[in-house]
């Protein structure tokens, strides 16, 4: 069978999933480039405005658990459904909000609708695709849209701010929701379970929600805030505390509300890191490399979103070249490794940023080296994590996935700012005498920026180090399988209903 050809309603159906989770992504970064014109025109404080973004990271990364839980109760379909026309109308609401208290209501419904929609968008995706190659197929693009949503929000959000206006920002979601809804009429509906319906753990449930609530907000309000602050350790100590709580819960709950069983592959556990990691990655990268190329070579919202694209080419290429080669060859850990030392590659090139620099060679360079790593990874982790996944578990596992990614994410931000922060206050009190053009304090925070990178390098190329030592010491796993297991796995498609 080939997707590309002969399986037109499998090919539907990822285009959509994918649109989707463009849609999800984007909106993390599209509004930040959104964000001065709307303050301009709704009078809000510069310290008011981080709430814009952190409205939507925060009621997202806390709902992902109920969200998931969501899709394994009334299906795929439907969830995907609910998800796609709720997150379209609370963009509408965000888009006509006169006052901050709107935008910000629009943005936690959109985060409430997304932690619906990505559980939903990966687990149709999971389960309309199974047999091998389609898979492998399927999450090379799937894997290069997830990657790429960050970079594509700032391009998207230069145009639309640029020709039509900040609320364009929003309101482009309503055509990517319009475009999934009518592309999903052959996703699968509600998994089948023979042992009947998993009962909920509304205990379990209530602890995990928690934890991600404290743990996102927390990290948030660092970019306010340092890390002492009473408002960044109240919150991550109320979350080690419902994480202790919630792990307990796990153990003792007859039907836990994260099934055990996806965390026995120590591959699934890897998986979900490299997830975590790709986050990490996206947010704290594009953070510096759009302040420095706004803030410091001077460049538009719209040219800062055109630099990026060698980043989304990038990640592109590497994602089917990682799942239609190299998960064949080298199996997940090694290329997953090879996607972590690729990116501390260019982290390395992106030291040393000077404000005398051009964005070509180094910058080139560096972003789409950036999107090579980022693809290599993606794809192959985002496969991994839900392959082999019972049918009345994809809900949560997928999930699982998304949160990964989106507390990847947000701890990125956090980290990146205050790094940053501390290492330009360093740098400006600090000022060389024999600089004089451009101006000491550009040269302070390309040499923060730098000093952000360093850090990055040396992160991703031990974590590289340590994966392919892991990977050397146990037998090679690969994305291929006997043709018995596909035969298993092909079979396994039929415990996917299709509720009407």
């Amino acid at each position: 069978m080939d997707l590309n050809v002969t399986d037109g309603r499998r090919r539907a159906v990822l285009f959509a999933a994918s649109i989707a989770q463009i849609m999800i992504v984007l909106d993390s970064t599209i509004i930040v480039v959104a964000l001065p014109e709307a303050q301009l025109d709704l009078g809000f404080s510069e310290s008011e405005k981080q709430w814009a973004i952190s409205a939507y990271a925060i009621a997202f990364g806390a709902l992902l658990l109920a969200g998931g839980r969501i899709v394994e109760q009334i299906g795929v379909r439907a969830s995907f459904a609910v998800g796609a026309i709720g997150f379209a109308l609370a963009s509408v609401l965000g888009g006509l909000a006169d006052t901050l208290w709107v935008l910000l209501l629009a943005r936690v419904l959109q985060g409430v609708f997304a932690a619906l929609l990505g559980p939903a968008n990966l687990s149709m995706v999971a389960t309309t695709f199974v047999e091998p190659k389609l898979r492998a197929r399927a999450f090379a693009v799937f894997g290069s849209t997830a990657g790429a949503g960050a970079a594509l929000g700032l391009l998207l959000g230069g145009v639309l701010t640029e020709y039509l206006g900040w609320r364009w920002c929003l309101f482009v979601n309503v055509v990517f929701a319009v475009i999934c809804l009518l592309m999903t009429s052959s996703a699968p509906g509600r998994a089948k379970r023979e042992e009947g319906q998993r009962p909920t753990d509304v205990l379990g449930l209530a602890l995990g929600s928690l934890a991600l609530f404290f743990l996102v907000f927390g990290v948030s309000e660092v970019s306010e805030n340092d890390w002492t602050h009473t408002r960044v350790i109240v919150p991550l100590a109320a979350s080690v505390v419902c994480i202790g709580l919630f792990l307990l819960r796990l153990m003792r709950a007859k039907e836990p509300i994260v099934p055990p069983i996806l965390f026995k592959q120590s591959l699934r556990m890897i998986a979900y890191t490299a997830v975590a990691l790709v986050g990490f990655a996206q947010m704290a990268s594009s953070l510096y490399l759009s302040y420095f190329l706004q803030g410091t070579l001077n460049m538009t919202a719209l040219a800062t979103g055109v630099s990026l694209i060698p980043l989304v080419v990038g990640l592109v290429v590497a994602a089917v070249l990682s799942m239609r080669i190299l998960m064949v060859r080298i199996g997940p850990r090694f290329t997953i490794a090879l996607g972590l030392l690729v990116q501390s590659a260019a982290f390395t090139v992106l030291i040393g940023l000077r404000p005398t620099w051009s964005y070509s060679p180094w910058i080139l360079l560096g972003v789409t080296l950036l999107g090579l790593g980022i693809g290599l990874m993606m794809a192959p982790a985002v496969s991994t994590a839900t392959d082999q996944v019972p049918a009345g578990f994809s809900g949560v596992a997928s999930s699982l996935t998304n949160t990964a990614q989106q507390v990847g994410g947000a701890i990125g931000v956090a980290a990146a700012t205050s790094f940053a922060s501390m290492r330009f206050e360093t740098y400006l009190a600090q000022p060389n005498q024999q600089v004089v053009s451009p101006p000491w304090p550009e040269w302070a925070q390309a040499y923060a920026y730098g000093d952000g990178f360093t850090a990055l390098a040396i992160m991703y190329g031990a974590a590289a180090l340590l994966l392919a030592i892991n990977a050397c010491t146990r037998p090679r796993s690969t994305a291929h399988i006997t043709k018995v297991e596909a035969t298993q796995r092909a079979n396994s498609a039929h415990n996917y209903g299709v509720q009407q």
